[in-house]
């Protein structure tokens, strides 16, 4: 975008985590924006609260007095829309290449992995925000922390880069923080780990000389990448010889450590934390490597990480629900990968011990399900009282051998296989008092827990 003068920008599938963060940059920028989606949900609410306009379906009559349009990577190129936009000879732009275009000019902070993106951003985003350095963000998820998931702010952009599509070469990041890295979307990395990685490493290579890398040192594929650095590298982890790493954990109702630092042997910081779970020891460990070396007051640190309380679907707790006249505390999660079930159930069963874990899982997407089914099947062989829901397709066609039936039929146990309403009545006769209820996943689980929360929200007694 060469031009000063603001634009008229529509964003096809608005609705969506991506689209709808950054369509309120956009308005922030001083631009024009409308969209569409095809289902309402509490995003477009928050974008008709800032002004953006959007209708419930595609039309090819949204495009009057249109600039350019914006699609996600999820939006197939047949809609209606899209076709007239070429029609008109309009400017096209995915997603993430439009984001860049308007933060690019920005410090940036890139926050990109596997697993944690949404909670290491966020919890960067929030010790930035109480260290009154104004910064902005650009979150994939929502946070009782923010009033909105995207802010363009005035000091260092925190950005989390997804590298699902294939973009992370679209920005220009001055840090660059490496949660992690497994196979995952490997669609669009032509089924080759090895491809994924090269993305990483080359995004690794582009940092400026003065930049940082940050990554997990206990994570042998993020040791491997992080040689490519042309810049200060900073390692965090578990093991005692990364740069920042942790001691004296211990867990009661919250979360107790200690982090030291390499070569100072006489500095350690304390902390305590309301998210559990051992992923969760690396997400708040990146974080702190990040506000120590921005230089953030250890008192800062210290009391922004206790206060930190997550971004939402992220083991999102709701204790005391009446279901088929039992009492029980309900678990929505958005994690979809093998390593997310795994370390999900670790988590819960430290939280809960002695309790009943009762697991409704959703597979996301048939390619995934075909990828890592082995990995699915590992992890959810763990899993003594298990449900699946069908997978959740995201636009893609039925692959042979990725159902959910598929997984059912492989695991060691006897799995039900159900859909979002008929979930319910299977759980009916099969909850306990004081069972632990997880529903897990990233497609219209989702409906399952807005159906509870509803009941949470209610004079309603049962929901089943």
């Amino acid at each position: 975008m060469t031009t000063r003068r603001p634009l008229h920008f529509h964003l096809l599938g608005m609705g969506g985590i991506g689209m709808s963060g950054l369509a309120l940059l956009l308005k922030q920028k001083g631009h024009e924006v409308s969209g569409c989606d095809c289902t309402h949900n509490s995003l477009l609410d928050t974008l008709t609260n800032s002004g953006i306009s959007y209708h419930l379906q595609h039309s090819p009559e949204h495009l009057t007095a249109v600039d350019a349009i914006a699609y996600s990577s999820a939006l197939s190129q047949d809609e209606p829309e899209i076709s007239h936009a070429n029609m008109l000879h309009l400017t096209q732009w995915q997603r993430a290449r439009l984001l860049a275009e308007v933060i690019n000019d920005r410090h940036i902070v890139m926050v990109t992995g596997t697993h944690g993106k949404s909670t290491t951003t966020a919890w960067i985003a929030w010790i930035l925000h109480c260290a009154n350095m104004q910064p902005g963000y650009y979150i994939g998820a929502t946070s009782p922390h923010f009033s909105q998931h995207a802010e363009l702010g005035e000091g260092h952009f925190i950005l989390e880069a997804d590298e699902s599509d294939n973009t992370l070469n679209a920005y220009q990041p001055n840090i660059m923080l490496l949660t992690n890295l497994e196979p995952d979307h490997l669609e669009n990395y032509d089924n080759n780990f090895e491809h994924l990685k090269t993305a990483v490493k080359q995004s690794i290579e582009a940092l400026p000389a003065d930049g940082l890398l940050i990554f997990n040192g206990d994570d042998k594929t993020l040791t491997e990448c992080a040689n490519m650095a042309p810049c200060q590298t900073l390692s965090f982890g578990l093991h005692p010889s990364n740069d920042f790493s942790l001691f004296d954990i211990r867990y009661t109702d919250s979360v107790y450590a200690k982090v030291q630092q390499l070569p100072q042997e006489d500095w350690h910081l304390p902390f305590s934390s309301q998210l559990f779970g051992r992923h969760n020891l690396y997400n708040c460990l990146a974080t702190i490597t990040l506000a120590k070396y921005l230089s953030i007051p250890d008192d800062v640190i210290s009391e922004a990480i206790a206060s930190f309380s997550g971004v939402d679907r992220r083991c999102d707790i709701m204790q005391n629900i009446p279901l088929s006249g039992k009492k029980v505390t309900v678990i929505s999660d958005y994690g979809h990968h093998p390593k997310a079930i795994s370390a999900l159930h670790q988590a819960l069963s430290c939280q809960y011990p002695g309790k009943r874990l009762v697991w409704v899982f959703q597979p996301h997407r048939y390619t995934r399900t075909q990828a890592l089914f082995d990995g699915f099947i590992e992890a959810l062989s763990k899993i003594q009282h298990l449900f699946l829901l069908e997978v959740y397709a995201a636009s893609e066609t039925v692959i042979e051998g990725a159902t959910s039936s598929d997984l059912a039929l492989a695991l060691p146990h006897t799995v039900p296989v159900c859909d979002t309403l008929s979930i319910f009545d299977a759980l009916q006769a099969f909850l306990q008092e004081d069972d632990i209820l997880v529903f897990q996943g990233a497609g219209d689980i989702l409906h399952c827990i807005e159906k509870i929360q509803k009941l949470v929200n209610t004079t309603c007694s049962e929901i089943v």
